[in-house]
């Protein structure tokens, strides 16, 4: 008996028995046929499945960090390494895509499993071999374009692979020495919240200091070497719901240098020097935290431990 596997359009496996019938695992061995082999055959499709889903969740995670990095891809080595994958191809088709050059966005567009390209107006797009593309951002879209692929991705009912087109963004105005932003210290929450959102965002918590206390979550992107690094009021292990208030957000960039903390990074770059989408992003993930809570209060030092 022969049975395919593939992958449907949410990636995940799917079976197939010899009429063309989907079902949900392999039978069990008949009597005339090897039962060890079934059941190695069984394990395989198994193990597939776990195996898609790190896949997925590792390669969500580099696309993710690719736009907040503001990567750059030659046209026809993004098609050769990414859109022709088997499966990371079906994730660039959830993306909108920008041809850029330098700050200058071109065009706009998006992959479709037949191998062409569509604007928002489903017109095939052309795009030059060698140019240069990135994955789009509010940040660098007209409020025109982003509420048009906002329209397009409703309208073809695309599960977005994560949200390019946040309602509100940050874009810095300050002087080239600023390393802070402060807009929501002073704002209260639980412990848990904080810790919640943060974490299902890719934080994980700072270092421990002196007494079991810790005062930060940190988001590492490694092809940057910068860390976002959201600091609160601090809580003590083993943590407690307690009221806590966030303070800054700030970034910290890789280095082996002396007074370097115990995770390798040193505090405080600029914020001009930290691309403007991974700024935007960081500042969502503490603007999102804070909107868990009760807002800012003016007497919040009194009201944190």
């Amino acid at each position: 008996r022969q049975f395919q596997a593939a992958l449907d359009p949410k990636l995940n496996i799917i079976l197939t028995d010899p009429k063309g019938k989907q079902i949900k695992s392999l039978p069990e061995a008949r009597k005339d046929e090897d039962t060890e082999h079934i059941k190695t055959l069984k394990k395989q499709v198994s193990n597939a499945r776990k195996q898609i889903k790190q896949v997925l969740k590792q390669q969500t995670e580099r696309l993710y960090e690719a736009m907040c990095t503001q990567r750059h891809w030659i046209f026809k080595d993004w098609q050769q390494l990414l859109y022709r994958h088997p499966i990371i191809g079906q994730l660039c088709q959830c993306l909108i895509w920008a041809v850029v050059d330098g700050e200058e966005v071109i065009k706009t567009f998006r992959p479709l499993e037949d191998g062409t390209l569509t604007d928002t107006e489903d017109d095939q797009v052309s795009v030059d071999p060698n140019a240069t593309i990135q994955i789009a951002h509010a940040c660098i879209l007209s409020s025109d374009q982003i509420q048009s692929w906002r329209e397009h991705l409703s309208d073809y009912e695309i599960e977005p692979v994560f949200e390019q087109f946040p309602t509100e963004i940050y874009l810095h105005q300050g002087n080239t020495t600023e390393t802070e932003i402060r807009t929501y210290e002073g704002y209260l929450l639980a412990a848990f919240q904080l810790r919640g959102v943060l974490t299902k965002r890719g934080y994980n918590r700072g270092i421990t200091e002196d007494g079991g206390w810790f005062y930060g979550y940190r988001k590492i992107f490694p092809g940057l070497d910068l860390a976002a690094v959201v600091e609160f009021s601090g809580n003590y292990l083993p943590e407690d719901n307690n009221t806590v208030a966030i303070i800054k957000l700030e970034f910290q960039r890789s280095s082996s240098e002396e007074y370097s903390d115990d995770f390798g990074f040193r505090s405080q770059v600029p914020l001009a020097q930290i691309p403007k989408i991974l700024l935007s992003e960081a500042w969502n993930d503490v603007r999102i935290a804070a909107s868990q809570g009760t807002g800012y209060d003016p007497d919040w030092q009194l009201k944190v431990a």
